[in-house]
């Protein structure tokens, strides 16, 4: 009984298969107890009851993971990749930071979070225009950062550039500059997945 909780304890972790130890943890605690007290059919602990209760700890384990676990990863792991990319991107001289944000992001219709989002917001000088901001981080992020896509802003908005180094992604927003003098740096660790 006692190794079923230990294994349920450790399911709690945050390795991909922590829902799966989990519900094997409690399924095999649940089958010891029920065992040790003399099976569910009046104390006959047979071949067969083992066999039952081992097929029984898989199938909970299975639906589980399924229910639970359908994209594992350790979100503090994954902000922190994204948190240490943010403090390696220069900042445009003159630009006060208004705010930071992690969002989690969902790419189909499963309720799990694919993956995090750490956006960071600046404020400019009102005398910035876009072009100089654009220009600013295509000059810094070209050698390293590869540019992958030139959004054209509508109107007085200002582009949206993505930049691409392996899976991370970086995007520069400019769309409210013009208006608001804020620029918005998404950052995604694996974007380019």
């Amino acid at each position: 009984m006692w190794a079923g909780w230990i294994l349920a304890a450790q399911g709690f972790g945050t390795a991909p298969l922590s829902a799966a130890a989990f519900g094997a943890g409690l399924a095999t605690s649940i089958l010891a107890v029920t065992l040790s007290r003399g099976g569910w059919f009046g104390g006959v602990a047979s071949r067969s009851w083992l066999v039952s209760g081992a097929a029984v700890v898989a199938v909970v384990a299975a639906v589980t993971w399924i229910l639970w676990d359908r994209h594992p990863f350790d979100r503090t792991a994954y902000v922190h990749a994204n948190r240490q990319i943010a403090a390696s991107l220069p900042i445009l001289p003159g630009a006060a930071q208004a705010g930071e944000i992690d969002r989690p992001y969902y790419l189909g219709d499963d309720p799990g979070a694919d993956g995090m989002t750490t956006m960071l917001e600046y404020r400019v000088p009102p005398r910035m225009a876009a072009s100089m901001v654009a220009g600013f981080y295509r000059g810094h992020l070209r050698h390293q950062w590869r540019l992958v896509e030139v959004i054209p802003g509508r109107g007085t908005a200002g582009p949206v550039l993505n930049f691409a180094r392996g899976p991370a992604g970086v995007s520069v927003n400019l769309m409210s500059l013009p208006q608001h003098h804020r620029v918005e740096l998404s950052i995604d660790q694996r974007r380019y997945r």
